[in-house]
């Protein structure tokens, strides 16, 4: 029998033994937890790096469908195949192909560079309404299918003559597709005619690489067989795919690793596309984070409710997080071990309830301490490998530590920052406006996240992709902001150049049609708020193209951007000269205050214009024709096109007449 005391003992150690499994258990699970978390936190944090490079690649591809749509060369091919398309018959087809061989010879050698250069993988030529195909340049001998129910976007940018962008799957290839919509610039403004639908795609390959040079992660796209083979021709399946991976019933897009077969295989169920999330894994002996979600095309994204197409899927090696893992249930194990038997021994001699409590705290706050330090270790070593700067303030805004990555993008050496407030690195390039508005989200959100334009130490231009967040402490209250960006100077100086491209003259460097429309439709709104008028001047170099026949096209350039800096000079600095082709230009006047000063200034244009110009000793004079239209508050309510349309009318007028330099429309002799 067991006495009083015994009893009381054994009771006891029964309860200790309880608490200390249950204690072991909780540690266990905790842990178990703070690495799920981490890899969730990392999971959102790729999703959202997916998502941005997406971004990007898109607006690159439109920018460049719209720089190769706003070339008046290849515009006015493709406009004479729609022409001859409308047509019909055995003599049209022929004229179609040398149409399409023109087309194809005039794009070919600049596509082959930017394919080379900006990785781009399709380029494609289409009428509409619709989506019939013209001209592939990635595959010459493809076209004349419709599309209709398979290529949205084309469909889309053909209906509403807008640009769009997506991923779409098409007969050839699966792309990050720009379409533009393509108008014949060789008519006037008023006239001016819709084509079709001018697209530029790339591949995934571009983005799983930059995705994993980036952030160190293998990244693989899939598509399912049954999208691809409802959509692409046979020919192209077999060319661009090699086998189908057997657990998802799918076609491989694009990989930056090898070996995602293997984990594809190493999954117990048949992979769905539908699903979303994370699973810790093993290939080989290798602990993988596999975070995966579902990808779709245009037309999935336009209607939420269609079912996915494919997936992306990004892995990477945890064993460090694993290996921690395992070290701290074992950890947790033997000190649950040792505390049971050190407690028995505490009971043994007596010392009971209070050393008991004592020694759990000893226990929980050793714990804590180990834990936080391993926290602050793994979070230094992330900072330190980071590609990414990151730069970290007081609550004064007082930078208190940097990484490797900050100081290369900087110039700066840590000690030149620590200490420093983040104004060191103002470029001067925002106003105070910009500042109000990134702290007031930050405020407001927690976070700010945008370009903000910086210099180095050596003064040169850095342009930054950056968050910034503000970190409080559990009461609230701010303890630190924290600044993670990147160098991307480079790309907007590139973004920069194209979008110049697209909407400038090259020649003149005067705005091309597209500004124009857009100068002239704000300069009307304006017009119409503050009950001003608005002068439209169509101008048109009368025998011009004797000088070009004459002396030769260099001649002729000479005599289009002299006399473009003359009238820019001429015309006010807030009113818009654009050159909309050939030898036409409009003026969109807007700072005059009666008919009489239009006038004196068309007096003036006149007169730069009979200016005489030398060109290789040569002496060149020529004279041009002006039609003005009046926006005026009280009168008709006028749109831009009709505008234009009365300027290029009076014009004509002005042309056919003998004794007048200018008319203004509705008007039959010079005011």
């Amino acid at each position: 029998m067991f006495t009083l005391k015994q009893k009381v003992f054994l009771v006891i150690t029964l309860l200790i033994a309880s608490f200390d499994f249950m204690y072991i258990r909780m540690n266990i699970d905790l842990a178990q937890q703070t690495l799920h978390e981490s890899l969730v936190k990392d999971s959102n944090v790729l999703r959202s790096s997916y998502e941005l490079v997406m971004a990007k690649e898109q607006e690159n591809m439109q920018a460049m469908a719209t720089f190769i749509a706003s070339d008046p060369a290849v515009t006015a091919i493709f406009s004479k195949a729609k022409d001859n398309a409308e047509k019909g018959g055995e003599e049209a087809l022929k004229e179609s192909a040398k149409l399409r061989q023109q087309l194809y010879e005039k794009v070919s050698p600049a596509w082959k560079v930017v394919q080379n250069k900006f990785a781009a993988r399709q380029l494609h030529f289409l009428f509409g309404p619709g989506a019939k195909s013209y001209l592939r340049v990635h595959r010459p001998e493809k076209f004349g299918d419709n599309m209709d129910d398979v290529r949205h976007t084309i469909v889309d940018v053909n209906t509403y003559k807008k640009a769009v962008s997506g991923f779409e799957t098409g007969r050839v290839y699966s792309g990050i597709r720009g379409v533009v919509p393509v108008f014949n610039a060789g008519v006037s403004a008023v006239e001016k005619k819709y084509i079709g639908a001018l697209e530029v795609g790339s591949s995934f390959n571009s983005l799983v690489s930059a995705l994993d040079e980036q952030l160190n992660i293998g990244v693989a796209v899939f598509l399912s067989r049954k999208h691809i083979e409802s959509i692409m021709w046979q020919d192209a399946i077999e060319q661009r795919f090699k086998n189908i991976l057997v657990n998802c019933d799918c076609y491989l897009e694009a990989t930056s690793r090898g070996g995602i077969d293997k984990i594809i295989k190493s999954e117990d169920k048949k992979f769905d596309f539908s699903d979303s999330g994370i699973e810790r894994i093993q290939v080989d002996g290798e602990n993988l984070m596999l975070t995966f979600f579902p990808l779709k095309d245009y037309i999935g994204k336009k209607h939420p409710e269609r079912e996915a197409i494919g997936a992306v899927i990004f892995w990477r090696n945890i064993d460090k997080q694993v290996e921690s893992l395992n070290e701290t249930i074992k950890y947790n194990i033997l000190l649950g071990i040792f505390g049971f038997l050190f407690i028995e021994v505490l009971i043994y001699f007596a010392i009971r309830f209070a050393v008991n409590s004592l020694e759990k705290e000893v226990k929980a706050q050793a714990s804590n301490l180990i834990f936080s330090n391993w926290e602050i270790n793994l979070s230094n070593n992330i900072i330190e490998k980071l590609r990414e700067g990151v730069l970290v303030t007081d609550e004064n805004k007082k930078i208190i530590r940097v990484n490797q990555a900050a100081i290369d993008i900087t110039g700066y050496t840590e000690q030149e920052l620590i200490g420093s407030s983040p104004k060191v690195l103002f470029s001067n390039n925002h106003n105070g406006t910009f500042f109000s508005q990134l702290w007031d989200s930050i405020q407001t959100t927690g976070e700010w996240v945008g370009e903000i334009w910086n210099k180095k130490k050596n003064n040169e231009l850095l342009v930054e992709a950056a968050t910034v967040m503000v970190v409080k402490d559990e009461r609230g209250k701010t303890r630190n902001y924290l600044a993670v960006f990147s160098d991307v100077t480079d790309k907007v100086k590139h973004q920069r150049y194209l979008e110049e491209a697209a909407f400038t003259d090259s020649l003149t460097k005067l705005p091309n049609r597209i500004v124009l429309q857009q100068r002239f439709e704000q300069a009307l709104k304006l017009a119409k708020q503050e009950r001003q008028s608005i002068y439209c001047v169509f101008i048109d170099l009368d025998k011009f193209k004797p000088i070009n026949d004459t002396f030769g096209h260099d001649a002729g350039d000479f005599v289009l951007t002299t006399l473009s800096e003359r009238m820019s000079k001429t015309i006010g600095a807030e009113d818009t000269l654009a050159r909309i082709g050939g030898d036409e230009f409009v003026a969109v006047i807007n700072n005059l205050n009666s008919k009489q000063e239009c006038i004196e200034l068309l007096q003036k244009l006149v007169q730069v214009i009979k200016t005489p110009m030398y060109y290789n000793k040569q002496k060149l004079t020529l004279s041009a024709s002006f039609g003005i239209s009046i926006w005026d508050y009280s009168g008709i309510n006028l749109t831009v096109d009709e505008l234009l349309q009365q300027a290029d009318e009076a014009m004509y007028q002005a042309k056919n007449s003998m004794t007048s330099d200018y008319i203004f429309y509705g008007e039959n002799t010079q005011s």
